[in-house]
């Protein structure tokens, strides 16, 4: 728990301005490198989760708090997902009084503008990976779900708009399953052909990640 800020760089680690509040369990979306965001978490003293938005310039090496943007439903572990350059969406995530989440929200970066969607998830689900794999689709694998129980599901959440400029058709759909299911807190990486390599939690984090592959190609 901390609010330190560091930096990777030239093989050195550079501190840089520490975040406005002390916080683990955050998810976080940096956009065209220029600035970061982070949305909820868990805060240690008062031992709760935290709608709070906060935004880093790396330019100006400042933190932003955003009062007036926050999220609709206190989470932490939950997955943000850059979606364009003027839209994130948050999935999911855990709070101690509704427990494991369902719910979306949708943060319009230019309108500082945060709105919860009518759509939820298949199933509740906490320290899961999201991606996204094509101009309108982001796939939610693995996590943990309700019971604390390990989950190896992949769904697909489309957001296509309308036609005539009618208002964005939202959807979610079950997918193939990836080979072993648990908590993915490691950043997803896409190789050169179009595969995800996930990092899945081992032996309750004593040994290290499993590696497992999944391809999207057919789904994209």
């Amino acid at each position: 728990m901390g609010n330190n800020c560091l930096q990777y760089v030239d093989k050195n680690i550079v501190y840089k301005c520490p975040m406005l509040q002390e916080k683990s369990f955050f998810t976080a979306v940096a956009i065209k490198a220029n600035t970061i965001y982070t949305f909820g978490g868990f805060e240690n003293v008062e031992k709760c989760q935290l709608k709070s938005c906060e935004s880093y310039s790396i330019e100006k090496d400042k933190w932003s708090g955003n009062e007036d943007v926050q999220l609709h439903e206190a989470r932490s572990q939950a997955s943000a997902c850059q979606f364009d350059e003027q839209v994130i969406f948050i999935f999911g995530g855990y709070n101690k009084e509704a427990g494991t989440l369902s719910s979306i929200e949708r943060f319009d970066i230019g309108k500082r503008k945060m709105t919860p969607i009518e759509l939820k998830m298949m199933q509740p689900l906490r320290r899961f990976a999201t991606i996204k794999i094509s101009s309108t689709k982001i796939l939610i694998l693995g996590g943990i779900g309700r019971l604390s129980k390990d989950t190896d599901s992949v769904y697909c959440f489309d957001a296509s708009e309308s036609e005539n400029g009618g208002p964005i058709n939202y959807s979610l759909e079950s997918l193939d399953k990836i080979d072993r299911g648990g908590p993915v807190d490691y950043p997803v990486i896409l190789d050169s052909v179009g595969s995800l390599h996930l990092f899945i939690e081992n032996q309750s984090g004593t040994s290290p990640p499993f590696r497992t592959v999944y391809s999207f190609l057919e789904y994209s």
